[in-house]
């Protein structure tokens, strides 16, 4: 959240501190109510941010990614919009608010946006298992040798479309 934050008041058009501080007050008040990441057992949490054009629902959503990694949470599936334009749009928003890596390079040291406020002591801020050019492909995660594991210390995104095959990939493949 901090790098975030940071990256908020900084870039080319900053928000200002107080609608910077009103989103920190909002995504709190949220983040308390996701329940504890640690927590043994089978639970579930979504959550579904609503709002008008332009009224800083991506910036929103992004800061409570940040949050809940922050809180532990280590795989966030966000459901983009129905197309694929719609999606690489909001990977785009990803990498910059989130993984800090423009996912059509891929390159380790193209940093952009919060990754240009990490901390010393984080190596990566986020993995994200689809990019700009291509949506979660089963095939290709499973070929890539990806595998989640509950200790791994790095959160892993995935931007999907918002259909439910799309959605029964991923899970299909989690759970394999």
């Amino acid at each position: 959240w901090q790098g975030y934050q940071t990256f908020l008041s900084e870039k080319e058009n900053p928000l200002s501190p107080q609608v910077i501080d009103s989103m920190d007050r909002a995504t709190n008040k949220i983040v308390d109510l996701f329940g504890d990441p640690r927590k043994e057992g089978t639970w579930k949490r979504r959550g579904l941010v609503i709002g008008d054009v332009q009224s800083g629902k991506t910036a929103t959503y992004l800061g409570l990614v940040n949050k809940a990694a922050d809180a532990g949470y280590r795989l966030i599936i966000l459901l983009a919009g129905g197309t694929e334009s719609l999606r690489k749009q909001t990977q785009e928003r990803v990498d910059e608010g989130f993984t800090g890596r423009d996912s059509r390079i891929m390159k380790e040291d193209k940093t952009i946006g919060v990754g240009l406020y990490k901390s010393s002591q984080i190596s990566i801020l986020a993995n994200s298992l689809t990019t700009q050019p291509q949506d979660f492909n089963k095939a290709a995660a499973t070929s890539g040798n990806q595998d989640i594991d509950p200790k791994y210390e790095t959160p892993i995104v995935f931007v999907i479309k918002k259909n439910k095959t799309a959605l029964e990939n991923v899970i299909t493949w989690y759970k394999a």
